[in-house]
């Protein structure tokens, strides 16, 4: 479905990009998701994100939906924030300042697992938790510039 507007991201202030939604199975995010901090933005294809797969490398934060709908009634386009500091859930082990994250497949976070050696393309991890609330499940994450 086309819109009226033709987004491009060198136009976009710093810090936050537009993107293309994945509609696929269990991969686009709604307001619920995001009222729930099941946010944790994962690249799926050419300038298009979702929630991604378990241990996906997560690459910020959707922090809105596209008011332009498709056919199934999925925002087409998000917001992702992909610099400074930013709130995601988390799940399973809680996670301990200073770790990295990946994305669990379901809009949240988890740790990192360790690896003995990081392989091609670097770390797999992305960001570092500053800060954890268990009353809230939720861990505010400084990604990297």
């Amino acid at each position: 479905m086309g819109t009226q507007f033709s987004w491009d991201n060198e136009s976009i202030p710093e810090g936050i990009l537009v993107f293309d939604m994945d509609t696929g199975a269990n991969q686009d995010f709604t307001w619920t998701d995001l009222a729930s901090n099941l946010c944790a933005a994962v690249l799926t294809g050419n300038n298009k994100v979702g929630m991604g797969t378990n241990n996906s490398r997560v690459i910020g934060k959707v922090i809105s939906l596209s008011p332009v709908l498709d056919a199934a009634g999925l925002s087409t386009q998000v917001a992702v924030q992909v610099k400074g500091a930013v709130r995601i859930a988390y799940v399973t082990t809680t996670p301990v300042l200073g770790m990295g994250v990946l994305s669990n497949g379901a809009g949240a976070v988890k740790i990192s697992p360790a690896v003995a050696s990081p392989g091609a393309g670097g770390l797999a991890s992305h960001g570092t938790v500053l800060d954890v609330d268990a009353s809230t499940t939720t861990v505010l994450v400084l990604l990297p510039n």
